[in-house]
């Protein structure tokens, strides 16, 4: 009779070896916080496949446990060590600020002998030699309450400066009026190459504004000064004059019939930049509104007033004229037919020759105006204008 075998026994289960790395991890996890990281991590990964296995589950929920908890004690550690060490800090600052609080002045010593026969000698010395030219001037020896409150007159003359070295930037006025001056600002370091600005000035009190690090050069012009009083005029020459300083503000009319005159307005510490007005002028009276805070340039143009006795023509030439003042308002024609260009213009009186209200280029026959009163007329290479 035959015999049947036995069949094998089933094998035990085996626990995967991460699962076993992941719980040797977290126990060392209490030396540092690495292994316990590590540990937690396997811990994760080894479940699913322990679970699988039908072997170690348990060991790995006991790895991914003791990892967190190593991970939370260490964070927790860490927090308190920052925190002690953040209070003792400000303590010993509090410390060192109250240690160092209301030091003790010492009194200063007093100069030894040679220190102060150095002194002495260096005001000797000082006395002697000449200041160099440009210096604040102080018109008179003020109290020191007077020194406080003015700030010192500041004036040099002719000569090549550098602004901000040689005296402060700031604005200066020519104090005497000049036969023939030459003015003129550079860049810095362009051996007076890039002209900023400059001028020829005959007569009256140019202002220049000049800024820091700026080279100013200045040329038979004499001193110039931070300040120089006021003297209204109502009458004056031909210059550079300052509305509110030199000229009173109004109305201007030139006196005699120039030649060749050249007139211009310009606001003030522009240095002549800004031109708000100008022209160039052949006969006749012309008329100018000037401003505070304008500049009036006037060159070869003669004496202008305030006011001038009106002398009313019926027949007049070229230039600019004053309807009612200069000439009877009415119609006019030129007596003879143009030859060449003729211009003419009709402008509002006091305008400065901004406000046309008409004007033609004319270059053949002989064209009539109409002038009303308060009215200025141009007439340019036009000839003789009469009564229609």
């Amino acid at each position: 009779m035959a015999m049947g075998m036995n069949e094998p026994a089933g094998a035990a289960a085996k626990t995967p070896g991460v699962v076993t790395t992941a719980f040797i991890m977290s126990i060392l996890g209490f030396v540092c916080g690495i292994p316990a990281v590590i540990g937690l991590i396997l811990g994760i990964v080894g479940r699913p496949k322990a679970k699988a296995a039908g072997s170690g589950v348990g060991l790995a929920t006991a790895a991914i446990v003791i990892s967190a908890a190593w991970l939370a004690i260490g964070l927790i550690g860490t927090v308190a060590v920052m925190a002690s060490g953040g209070n003792s800090s400000d303590t010993a600052a509090s410390e060192t600020a109250s240690a160092t609080e209301a030091p003790v002045a010492s009194e200063a010593p007093a100069p030894s002998s040679a220190a102060a026969v150095a002194t002495e000698s260096a005001v000797a010395e000082s006395s002697e030699s000449p200041s160099p030219s440009p210096e604040a001037v102080a018109s008179e020896v003020a109290t020191p309450e007077a020194t406080e409150a003015a700030s010192p007159v500041v004036v040099f003359e002719d000569g090549d400066w550098i602004v901000g070295s040689d005296f402060p930037a700031g604005t200066y006025t020519l104090i005497d009026e000049p036969s023939f001056c030459y003015w003129g600002i550079y860049e810095a370091g362009t051996n007076q190459e890039n002209i900023i600005a400059n001028d020829n000035v005959t007569g009256g009190h140019p202002t220049v504004v000049l800024k820091e690090g700026q080279e100013f050069t200045s040329s038979d012009c004499g001193a110039w000064a931070t300040d120089i009083p006021a003297a209204l005029a109502t009458e004056f020459g031909d210059g550079v004059w300052k509305v509110g300083r030199d000229l009173k503000p109004g109305t201007y009319t030139l006196i005699d019939e120039p030649s060749a005159c050249y007139w211009g307005i310009y606001k003030s510490g522009s240095n002549s930049q800004k031109i708000i007005a100008n022209d160039n002028v052949n006969g006749g009276h012309p008329t100018v509104v000037i401003k505070k805070g304008m500049d009036f340039a006037s060159n070869d143009c003669g004496t202008w007033a305030s006011s001038i006795p009106a002398a009313l023509a019926t027949e007049f030439g070229d230039g600019v004229w004053t309807v009612g003042r200069d000439i009877k308002p009415g119609k006019y024609r030129l007596t003879e037919a143009v030859i060449g260009n003729c211009y003419w213009g009709i402008y509002k009186s006091g305008s400065n020759g901004q406000n046309i209200l008409s004007n033609d280029i004319v270059d053949s026959g002989r064209p009539f105006v109409t002038l009303k009163k308060a009215t200025d007329f141009a007439s340019s290479d036009c000839g003789s204008w009469a009564p229609m």
